[in-house]
């Protein structure tokens, strides 16, 4: 089994542009546990998932004041359902970030959903910001794998291996995996 570092805080950065003062990137920077510090970043973060993640920070508020809007969004509705935490701890195994897609730098996190009825899991692909919200909804653990963290600590520009050199993945690759079991059964899917 690979090792993997569990997932102890995040912070957002919202990035302004100073000639026109409009949104230009959202950061998710996740921190994990360990003697060292360690981190990931994530760039370009859907602006409704850094919405919700801010709801959950402790990084001061540095989402722009124009978020307004006095409606419920979906996942309002969903914490405001009677032990929507329980179920979704008890449908969810675990949650990994473990790969990454060189040429364009999106990661990819890895959910196991387990089936209550036949005992059987189910692995499913997702937006790792995505993942975020889902681990923090489900207080379920979220975890970076160590394998992963190592490339992007070496690799930070956009790819490039150690020589300066493109690491790319297998043909038969669309990601770099950096997780236990890359096997596939015809039932899982990719959200």
């Amino acid at each position: 089994m690979k090792k993997k570092y569990r997932v102890s805080n995040f912070t957002l950065q919202f990035i302004l542009s100073t000639t026109r003062g409009t949104l230009e990137n959202i950061i998710l920077t996740l921190e994990v546990d360990g003697d060292e510090k360690r981190m990931l970043k994530m760039y370009n973060i859907p602006l409704e998932i850094a919405w919700e993640l801010e709801k959950y920070s402790d990084n001061g508020g540095g989402l722009p004041t124009v978020h307004t809007d006095f409606r419920f969004s979906i996942f309002d509705i969903l914490m405001e359902l009677p032990d929507i935490e329980g179920i979704l701890r008890n449908s969810i195994e675990e949650i990994v970030i473990d790969r990454l897609h060189p040429e364009s730098n999106v990661f990819s996190a890895e959910v196991k959903l387990k089936n209550n009825y036949s005992g059987l899991s189910k692995k499913v692909r997702m937006v790792p910001s995505h993942a975020v919200l889902l681990s923090i909804m489900g207080n379920i653990p979220l975890y970076i794998s160590e394998d992963l963290l190592e490339y992007t600590e070496v690799n930070t520009s956009h790819g490039e291996g150690e020589g300066g050199e493109k690491f790319f993945p297998d043909e038969d690759d669309e990601y770099l995996s950096f997780s236990d079991d890359d096997d596939w059964d015809e039932g899982d899917e990719e959200i």
